[in-house]
């Protein structure tokens, strides 16, 4: 949702279910989960009627939810180790335990490890078990000291304030421009981290900034941002050797096109009332200033510079952007673009 509903996570206190919990994040604010069996995870579709079931959940939570701003919604595949306990399509209640396999026992591959589920919240016993399960295939007798080492602290920090890039902004507002208002990122923001990722795309930096991720969804900032990538390409064009990298302004056009293909991938299934308006504004301007969908088709290098998949490999099967005209179906049949919804 377009704005913070609470300074607090907001969570039912049931059994784990669909649309369970609201929580704060930066600007805006979050409401999840769906939970559903995918085929592929590399691509996930979200259905309209996810979103349906997103927005009846949040008035629950928040009475008044289904009248606020939603901008975005985006999908992550977690994967799950199968659970003899419940049946295999009951995604929602399969344990998400971690388990560790010895391919030596299983498939004749001695010296091979998986571990698989888990979370983030985990990630430290996760370790500790797979390091255990190393040393006794080595026949090492070492004692582990995870539970004793203390995490990095987290004295003198505290979480995230919506004034605390503000109050950046204001000191260097004189010397270093914004390149996206909705969330404050600054020119200086995108070419640190550009410099810090040189073979970023633009949703690479996105994660890191923020940047198209307020409420217009990147309508003026992607091509802001697309310049000072230009800049960088060319820079770095002049200290290359002719043909070993993809030109500027190829390079730079796919990974703009890419950008915009990814945040209206995140849009498309709430296109409705005022939110169809902004989709519709931002491909008047998109398509007055660029002619996006008409900018030459991408070389194989370019392709490969972005790093998507989708971009790469081409995807199984149409994107539904496809069916709503050009609004950022790429121009390249043989090429279907796919974002992190």
């Amino acid at each position: 949702m377009n704005h913070r509903l609470s300074h607090r996570v907001i969570n039912r206190c049931i059994h784990p279910a669909d649309g369970d919990i609201i929580v704060p994040a930066h600007t805006v604010s979050i409401i999840g989960t769906t939970d559903k069996a995918v085929e592929n995870p590399d691509f996930l579709e979200i259905e309209h009627d996810e979103v349906i079931q997103m927005l009846n959940a949040g008035e629950v939570l928040i009475p008044g939810f289904k009248n606020s701003r939603a901008v975005h919604v985006w999908a992550g595949a977690r994967p799950l180790v199968k659970d003899s306990r419940v049946s295999s399509t009951d995604t929602r209640h399969m344990s998400r335990g971690m388990a560790i396999i010895d391919h030596s026992e299983r498939d004749g591959i001695s010296g091979m490890f998986t571990i698989a589920g888990g979370k983030l919240t985990t990630y430290r016993l996760m370790a500790k078990n797979v390091v255990d399960a190393l040393m006794e295939h080595w026949g090492e007798n070492r004692p582990c000291t995870t539970e004793t080492e203390a995490v990095p602290s987290a004295k003198g920090k505290r979480t995230h304030r919506n004034s605390d890039r503000l109050a950046k902004v204001e000191a260097t507002r004189d010397q270093d421009s914004v390149l996206c208002e909705c969330e404050l990122v600054t020119r200086s923001m995108i070419e640190d981290q550009l410099a810090a990722q040189p073979e970023a795309n633009l949703d690479d930096v996105r994660r890191q900034t923020r940047l198209g991720m307020g409420p217009c969804q990147g309508t003026f900032c992607a091509i802001r941002a697309a310049g000072v990538m230009h800049e960088v390409y060319r820079k770095a064009e002049t200290t290359t050797a002719e043909g070993s990298a993809p030109a500027a302004a190829d390079r730079t056009s796919t990974m703009l096109r890419l950008f915009t293909t990814n945040r209206f991938d995140g849009v498309y299934p709430l296109l409705y009332g005022e939110q169809m308006r902004e989709a519709a504004l931002n491909q008047w301007i998109l398509q007055g200033t660029l002619d996006i969908d008409h900018l030459p088709a991408p070389s194989s290098e370019a392709k490969l510079a972005t790093g998507d998949l989708a971009m790469v490999h081409g995807r199984p099967t149409p994107p539904k952007t496809q069916l709503v005209g050009p609004l950022m179906a790429h121009t390249d049949s043989s090429v279907n673009e796919e974002g992190d919804n």
